[in-house]
């Protein structure tokens, strides 16, 4: 059973009442603070940014609200777990309903939240390519209709899935009455196949998709390039798909790392649950394991919220006034914060004109103006 009282005289907590479990628990913890406050700030600067398709725009906004719901119960999760350890012995019925009712829930929400980041960084991977090879239907359509529906399709394939698990674990093992605290209620431990199954074919999924990623990025560049485009709006939406695939390459990747990470982790407790079957003390043993599984998430929302704003230039320029306002423009990071053009990644228009977040407006215009006048 994966379950334990803290006063229990047959098993000892090594592991869950390390220290390195202690400092890993508070840094984790500091972690999900930030994350919950960038992702938040994130979510305020996606509504407003230039070059970016509704469709796109909504779904970051629904990855960031997934990861924003991740790392709060991340947060209390940690908060339970000093809450029992800071206690000498768990005898209270009242503090067992309460923290099992807890593993309970935390096991909802994590689950939830992993499937449904899952599928909307896939949907946007597909987003984009839908965008690159029906450009003439795509830039015709900005319906806010589409990305909704998208985005609820999304969280109720994940939440469905999340709690069809969940369901045949409670009928099985009892997990919200059960008069014993316990320790783990984690879905890697009741179906470990589903979960390496799972995490390995994303890992393939993931790794395709990024490929197909960088390809579409060059072959939209190209597009972009071409000295042929008479239509003005399609050009745009070419500069649009090169503008979001140079952030979405790397974020792919990252959250492919991320999936390669957990599916180590897991190939090894797999070998471990099926060698010696699942108990207290496995799960005792395991606990790092498991911390640093759920805790990849965690580590990738950082880069999530940096890629998005670093790599994508008018989200960037936002970020870069917004701090301005608080420090002076002489200020010894003022250098750092200046957008650096790379001459690998430069567009330049049929006149020779470079093509940044800055001066993309106008040379629209100036285009658009001498589109009328022909």
């Amino acid at each position: 059973m994966l379950e334990i009282t803290q006063n229990s005289p047959t098993i000892k907590l090594d592991e869950i009442q390390s220290i390195e479990i202690y400092v890993a628990t508070i840094l984790e913890s500091c972690l999900n603070v930030y994350n919950i406050l960038s992702c938040i700030y994130l979510i305020s600067k996606l509504k407003s940014t230039r070059l970016m398709h509704l469709n796109l725009k909504t779904m970051l906004i629904s990855v960031s609200v997934t990861l924003i719901l991740f790392n709060v119960f991340r947060f209390i999760k940690s908060f339970a777990y000093f809450f029992t350890q800071a206690q000498s012995t768990v005898t209270s019925q009242l503090i067992i309903t309460i923290s099992n009712h807890l593993c309970v829930v935390n096991r909802f929400f994590y689950d939830s939240t992993v499937n449904v980041l899952s599928l909307t960084i896939l949907g946007i991977l597909l987003e984009r390519t839908f965008a690159t090879f029906f450009v003439r239907i795509y830039e015709k359509t900005d319906s806010s209709i589409v990305s909704r529906t998208i985005v609820i399709i999304q969280w109720i394939i994940g939440i469905i899935v999340a709690i069809a698990f969940l369901y045949m674990d409670l009928l099985k093992h009892n997990y919200w009455n059960n008069n014993r605290m316990l320790i783990s209620c984690s879905l890697v431990y009741t179906h470990p196949e589903i979960v390496l199954t799972l995490f390995t074919s994303s890992v393939i999924l993931f790794c395709t998709f990024t490929f197909i990623s960088i390809l579409l990025y060059y072959y939209n560049r190209q597009q972009f390039l071409r000295s042929n485009i008479q239509k003005l709006a399609i050009r745009y939406q070419y500069k649009e798909n090169v503008t979001t695939l140079t952030f979405l390459v790397p974020l792919s990747t990252a959250f492919g790392l991320s999936n390669i990470v957990s599916a180590f982790l897991i190939a090894f407790m797999f070998t471990h649950i099926q060698n010696e079957g699942v108990n207290d003390q496995l799960v005792d043993n395991l606990w790092k394991i498991e911390k640093a599984y759920n805790a990849t998430i965690s580590v990738f929302t950082v880069f999530f919220v940096l890629i998005c704003i670093k790599m994508h230039q008018p989200l960037w320029q936002i970020v870069v006034s917004d701090f301005r306002k608080f420090r002076s423009p002489s200020s010894s990071v003022h250098h750092f914060l200046q957008p650096k053009h790379h001459q690998s990644i430069r567009l330049m228009t049929r006149k020779g004109e470079c093509v940044e977040a800055l001066n993309e407006g106008d040379v629209y215009f100036k285009n658009l103006r001498d589109t009328w006048g022909k």
